[in-house]
This record gives structure tokens, C-alpha cells and sequence, in this order.
């Protein structure tokens, strides 16, 4: 089966009351129905009441339950005969895989656990089934942002922020966690950046502007509201979607925002496109994956594992609804009783399930193949290493120690405000400077590339000229500063 070609099978559900209109298309079939469900029906607020428990486990039989519910009030009648054929298809060796793509507009229908789909005559979660994947669309004319510009190229630039549980919950050991389970893509094909404490949105948008990453992978609180961040007083505070997608709206070069915020990727139950996963795909994002239940750590941490290696690394490189699919079916193999792989929503925002095309292939189409891989009769000559950066670090160390240096408490309140932000913008210079360390000492056994060097050399120059003019005011209106 070529499993890197899919055909969409779209399914629209619309209305403001039950029952709800229902349309699905199919290679140029359509069919129509209704649903009579949403979150207010006795029924769902049960199972709501079970899914939002993660002190226990709901157990397989009550997921493939709710999942078989769903299943059997959507696709009936007509909508279950275009369904069978869709199947059929599938079942063709020669036929591509399927992507169920959900267009549900009334927000109390979207609320309902759509990833648990289970179809009970073939005992299937579709959780489970790599070959059918399962996304979310909103490609309303008047919300859908135009999408970006897919191109990348390897490492593909992953930049991990985890923001500080005011619980005491250490950031640092999540994204310690994440990089465990990445380190066999790195660094040729992902080039990862870190960073954990307490941010606020700005700290986010300079960290974003100075990464330009292809991924953000956001690990904080959430509701479907907003998620947790800090103030610059030091107070825990929620971020609504708006300011978000405001900050997102910046950054060019995101293709995929990952979002490890439990309830994050939960719809609005009363408001359409509400939600934050859903409002940040108005910037033109290709692609949001979200939370929509609380999941546990181990869980998020091997989702993302088991997303990454797909995507990046797999048989069909950039195609996020294939690698979400591997990422979900693992995920039910590890617990089917457990919420995790009904857990992760993905809001797609392209038609065929690409978020990048690397730039050495040029313009993919939606049949990706990736290249074969050397045999042991291929025999290919060894490459030659890289030709070696000069980065420097004994100027740049010597450059640092040069810096004058000032008691914060005789300064006086305006003068503070000036040692502050050099502060933290020395602090930056020093993460970069110990990041260059490291790739300087990789560099002689090649296991770094040019590229990382260079965007890391960048950094440091950028956060050299803002020290130097922060440096500079505090000289001017204090004096030299202390030995």
C-alpha cells in the first residue's frame, strides 16, 4: 500500500440545534444524514464525567463504547454505504490510506471525543489504524488564515518551551525528557533548542524571533481558553488564545505548533473556533496539535517521541496526519485502557497533510516516497567531514569578562530597569556561548552541521549588539561601573 497517499473523505456536521445536518463527500460521492447528539446529552455528560477523571483510568471497554456510539449515530444510513465503500478501497493493496477529515461547526458537537471513533463491526479503533487519519479541519473562508509557505530543509528547527508549574512542577526535567527521546534525530535531522522557567509572552516572542523554528513545542497549563504563562512581576497569569495567535502571527516560519497543554486542544463548547489549537490556525499555521483531555507525562513524552521520529524521519517526511497516526497507534499499544491516544487533537490546515516539503526534493506530491536506503552491497564511499567554523569562543569569552559590573542596589530605579534587561539579555549571550562550546567541540567528529553553527553565531552576534547598547546607557549615566 503506497501508505503515503491518502484520500480525504470529508465530513461536515452543521446546525445550531439537534438534530444536526450531516454531509460527507468521497471521490466526487456525497451523502447526506443527521446527528441528534452533542456534550448536553445525558449520555455524553456520563462519559464526560469519566474522560475528565485522570486519577484512573476509564478502561477499554468504556473507550471503544463511546468510541462505537459515535461511530453507529454518524455514519448511518447513506453516510454509512459512502463510508463502506471508502473502506472497501482501503482494503485494496493498491488503494492509498484515508483521511476522515471533520469539519464540525456547532461547538457543542465538536466537543465530543471524535478521536475516539471505533468502528464495532471490524473491532477497530481508529485510533489504532495508521492507514485512516483522523484530523480536524476549519477551513471556513471567512476564519482559515492562507496557509504558509511549506519549504524547509534538514534539521528541521524544533524549539521546546516549557513554562514553570507555579506548583512546583520542574519545567526543566519535561523538556530533559523530550530531548532524551529526540536525541537518535539529532542533529542532522533536528536541530533542537531548549528553554524552561518562567516566561511571559514576550520572553516567548524574542525566543521565537531569535529561533525562527519550524516547530513549537509548547509544555505548560492550558484550558480551552488560554494557557498558563507569567507576568514580569513574577505572577502566574493566563494568556488568552487572542494573545497567542497575536504573538504566532510573527513568526514566518512556523509550520507546526505543538501544544502539551492539557484541555488546550479542547473545542469551546459554546463559541465556534474559540478554542486556542483552533484560533491560532487563523494565522495561516498549517498545522496545531493539542490536548484535549489531561494527559499524563510519561504519555506526552512518548507521543511527542513517537510523532517526531514520523515525521522527520520516517517514510513520509513532513506529512503530519501520517506521523500522527503512528504516534496515536502507539500510543494504543502501549495502554488501551488508558485516555492517552484519544488525548491529542490535530487541527490540519492543508489539503493534503503536508506542513513542510524539504528543499532538496522541491514540490512533493501528496505521494511522498522517501529515498530508498543504502544496502550492505551499496558500499558508499564515507563522506568527507565538514569544513571546520571558526566560532571564536576565546574572543567571545574574553568579550564577556570585559563587561563592567554593577551592584543592582545601588542603582537607582531607572538605572534598574536598564541592568535588568541586560541581565537577561546577558544570560541569553551565555546559554548561546555554551551551546557554541558544545557544537565547537562536536565539530571534530562531525556529528554537527554548518547550518545550527551559523544560526547560533547569528544569535550571539544579535545579543552582542543589544549588551554593547545596554552596556553603553548604563556607562553614560552611571559611570564605569565596579572592579
Amino acid at each position: 500500500m503506497p501508505v503515503c497517499q491518502y484520500r480525504n473523505f470529508d465530513v461536515t456536521i452543521a446546525g445550531n440545534l439537534a438534530p444536526y445536518a450531516v454531509v460527507a463527500n468521497y471521490r466526487g460521492a456525497s451523502a447526506q444524514g443527521s446527528f441528534h447528539h452533542d456534550v448536553h446529552h445525558d449520555l455524553w455528560r456520563d462519559y464526560t464525567s469519566v474522560l475528565n477523571d485522570l486519577r484512573r483510568a476509564p478502561g477499554e471497554k468504556t473507550l471503544t463504547g463511546l468510541g462505537a456510539h459515535l461511530f453507529e449515530h454518524l455514519l448511518s444510513a447513506d453516510l454509512r454505504d459512502l463510508w463502506l465503500q471508502a473502506r472497501n478501497d482501503l482494503d485494496d493493496l493498491d488503494a492509498p490510506s484515508l483521511r476522515l477529515r471533520l469539519n464540525v461547526h456547532p461547538p457543542a458537537v465538536a466537543a465530543l471525543p471524535w478521536e475516539s471513533l471505533y468502528d464495532p463491526r471490524r473491532r477497530q479503533p481508529f485510533g489504532a489504524d495508521p492507514s485512516i487519519a483522523l484530523v480536524r479541519v476549519a477551513n471556513h473562508v471567512g476564519y482559515t488564515g492562507r496557509p504558509r509557505a511549506l519549504t524547509a530543509q534538514l534539521p528541521l528547527r524544533i524549539l521546546i518551551v516549557a513554562v514553570d508549574d507555579p506548583e512546583g512542577i520542574d519545567a526543566a526535567a519535561e523538556v530533559a525528557a523530550v530531548e532524551t527521546v529526540l536525541a537518535p534525530l539529532r542533529p542532522h535531522q533536528i536541530d533542537l533548542h531548549t528553554a524552561a522557567g518562567r516566561f511571559d509572552i514576550h520572553a516567548l516572542r524574542r525566543r521565537l524571533h531569535d529561533v525562527q523554528p519550524d516547530v513549537l513545542h509548547l509544555i505548560t497549563h492550558g484550558d480551552p481558553d488560554g494557557l498558563l504563562f507569567w507576568t514580569a512581576d513574577g505572577e502566574p497569569t493566563l494568556v488568552t488564545g487572542a494573545q497567542i495567535q497575536a504573538t504566532l502571527r510573527q513568526i514566518d516560519s512556523l509550520k507546526l505548533v505543538f501544544l502539551n497543554a492539557c484541555l488546550a486542544g479542547q473545542p469551546n463548547q459554546e463559541t465556534s473556533y474559540a478554542a486556542v489549537a483552533e484560533r491560532l490556525l487563523q494565522t495561516g499555521l498549517p498545522a496545531v496539535i493539542a490536548m484535549q483531555y489531561e494527559i499524563a507525562d510519561q504519555a506526552a513524552v512518548h507521543f511527542a517521541g513517537f510523532l517526531y521520529e514520523a515525521l522527520v524521519g520516517g517514510t513520509c517526511p513532513g506529512a503530519v496526519d501520517h506521523a500522527m497516526g503512528i504516534a496515536r497507534s502507539n500510543l494504543y499499544i502501549d495502554a488501551p485502557h488508558r485516555l492517552g491516544y484519544i488525548t491529542p487533537v490535530l487541527w490540519l490546515n492543508t489539503e493534503d497533510g503536508l506542513i513542510f516539503r524539504l528543499a532538496s526534493q522541491g514540490a512533493l506530491p501528496p505521494e511522498i516516497t522517501a529515498p530508498k536506503p543504502p544496502t550492505v552491497d551499496d558500499d558508499p564511499a564515507p563522506l568527507p567531514p565538514p569544513p571546520r567554523i571558526d566560532v571564536d569562543l576565546a574572543e567571545k569569552e574574553a568579550w564577556l569578562a570585559s563587561l563592567p559590573r554593577y551592584d543592582r542596589d545601588r542603582l537607582s530605579a531607572d538605572a534598574r530597569i536598564v541592568f535588568d534587561s541586560r541581565r537577561n539579555v546577558l544570560a541569553d549571550a551565555q546559554r548561546v556561548l555554551d551551546e557554541l562550546r558544545r557544537f565547537d567541540t562536536q565539530q571534530s567528529d562531525g556529528t554537527v552541521l554548518a547550518a545550527p553553527i551559523r544560526r547560533a553565531l547569528d544569535r550571539f552576534a544579535r545579543l552582542r549588539r543589544e549588551i554593547d547598547r545596554l552596556t553603553q546607557i548604563l556607562v553614560t549615566n552611571v559611570g564605569p561601573g565596579e572592579e
